[in-house]
């Protein structure tokens, strides 16, 4: 039996996920892959941080990616007129609305924190090391601009707030 080779991606052991997923090119056979898990899984299930700023992570993934959605076909959005009402240039026009409004009310330096750690699935460690700070540092300021983010998508009703949670 040969030894499972380990590959060092530059993360932390405990955050490299190995699992099995079906073969594309052999039917009826299984790969192993490994990935990286996404910082704010980590933090929610070391209990650093609570479902709600989880939540606020996702939304703006979310919005990120839809800004792009379909660009790769598509050589430019037509704004002047609509030619199918709610169709995808007005979603990517929205998510894009979207993800500006949250970008202005974390403020400058969270961005950063969560364009590293957040929409570009980096490590909190990873991002600290290319800043030459110390890890906590970059861990205060990731949870701050995720609390930030959080109480942004509550005021605009898109998360409930944390105060409603409270018995």
């Amino acid at each position: 039996m040969k030894p499972e080779p380990y590959v060092d991606y530059g993360a932390q052991p405990w955050r490299v996920v190995k699992e099995d997923a079906a073969d594309p090119d052999r039917p009826n056979s299984t790969i192993r892959r490994a990935r990286v898990q996404w910082a704010p899984d980590v933090l929610l299930s070391a209990r650093t941080i609570d479902q709600r700023l989880h939540e606020a992570a996702k939304r703006l993934l979310s919005d990120f990616e839809a800004r792009h959605a379909g660009s790769a076909e598509q050589l430019g959005v037509y704004v002047d007129r609509c030619v199918r009402p709610g169709g995808i240039a007005d979603e990517r026009l929205d998510a894009q609305t979207r993800y500006r409004m949250a970008c202005e009310a974390v403020g400058q330096a969270g961005m950063a924190a969560l364009t590293a750690c957040v929409l570009h699935h980096g490590t909190v460690a990873d991002w600290a090391a290319s800043k030459a700070w110390n890890p906590q540092k970059a861990l205060g300021l990731l949870l701050g601009a995720l609390e930030r983010l959080a109480e942004h998508y509550e005021g605009r009703g898109v998360l409930r707030p944390k105060w409603l949670d409270r018995d």
